[in-house]
């Protein structure tokens, strides 16, 4: 028989709970992957202006794809593809769609298919840095990155040409357990190099007008996901974490608005948070890829109805 799906309430600042009428009981429908994937447009492989259903499959090394479209699948693979690469997709060629990608940690390179089926391969990086692509210039196409976790530098490649350093001074490192999550918090078109502090639950972010600032969001006791993304719509990335331990998505608006929290998953179930905006209204949407039923949960930040769609088997990375 399914599982029935936990209740889902809406809590706000003051800590009361309101049941979300949104709700509703929905047939069924792990793996780690870089958080900086919560951006709303690096999933968008059709150029719809809506996230899709994306995995990519370690053990055929192959991306399985469910566009945001009806009835249209894709299943993309290339010999330079390797089970152990680490998936990065992004727009690097500027034509509206995201490219398949994937940076391979034992050589530092970075193998590219773009949407019209070019081939690129990058030397950049080397074993022991995370990629960390994202649109640092603002001129709309993905730029190769990498945070250097041993040192705290981030390199650049921009889509432009050269190689730049963003900030030019250490800014993060590993003994703390430093993620990258690179996103527009300051909402000025530009990415703004970020790190989550998984040791203290605080986020770091270069804002690029303005310089740094220290937000403490995520208690690491609850061993928290962070989830950045623009769960309100107004062009800047959010402040947000998964609780794991109780299947909560804790947000703290960038505009200054007050935090709240949805109930929204089941741990217990293998549920992996992934946040972008399948439903095309311009916010970041609650979701979680169930791995034990292979089935995608997405709860709608418009509060429109909840939706399952079967994509996906045991062992997948969802993006």
């Amino acid at each position: 028989s399914p599982t029935p799906e936990p209740k889902v309430k809406v809590r706000s600042k003051d800590g009361r709970d309101r049941p979300d009428p949104t709700c509703v009981s929905a047939p069924k429908p792990k793996a780690t992957v870089p958080y900086w994937h919560a951006a709303v447009a690096l999933n968008d492989f059709d150029g719809d202006q809506a996230a899709d259903l994306a995995l990519f499959r370690t053990d055929t090394a192959t991306w399985h794809v469910r566009y945001a479209a009806p009835g249209e699948d894709a299943i993309v693979s290339w010999r330079k593809q390797e089970g152990t690469d680490i998936p990065v997709p992004g727009d690097y060629d500027g034509d509206g769609k995201a490219d398949f990608a994937t940076w391979r940690p034992s050589n530092g390179t970075w193998y590219i298919r773009s949407s019209t089926g070019k081939d690129r391969v990058i030397p950049l990086g080397d074993h022991g840095d995370f990629p960390a692509p994202a649109d640092y210039d603002g001129d709309g196409i993905t730029d190769l990155a990498l945070f250097e976790a041993h040192d705290g530098g981030w390199i650049v490649r921009p889509s432009s040409g050269g190689q730049v350093s963003l900030p030019d001074e250490p800014f993060g490192d590993s003994v703390h357990g430093d993620i990258p999550v690179p996103g527009d918090y300051d909402g000025d078109g530009k990415d703004d190099v970020a790190y989550y502090r998984s040791s203290t639950g605080d986020w770091n972010v270069w804002l690029s007008t303005s310089g740094p600032v220290d937000v403490r969001w995520g208690d690491p006791e609850d061993g928290p996901h962070p989830v950045p993304g623009d769960y309100d719509g107004d062009g800047r990335f959010d402040y947000a974490v998964w609780d794991a331990h109780g299947s909560v998505w804790k947000i703290k608006p960038s505009n200054g608005d007050d935090s709240y929290e949805v109930e929204w998953g089941d741990r217990s179930l293998a549920d992996h948070p992934v946040a972008g905006d399948y439903t095309r209204d311009g916010t970041s949407d609650f979701t979680v890829w169930r791995e034990t039923e292979g089935e995608w949960r997405v709860k709608p930040a418009d509060g429109t109805r909840v939706r399952v769609t079967a994509w996906g088997k045991t062992g997948d990375t969802p993006l």
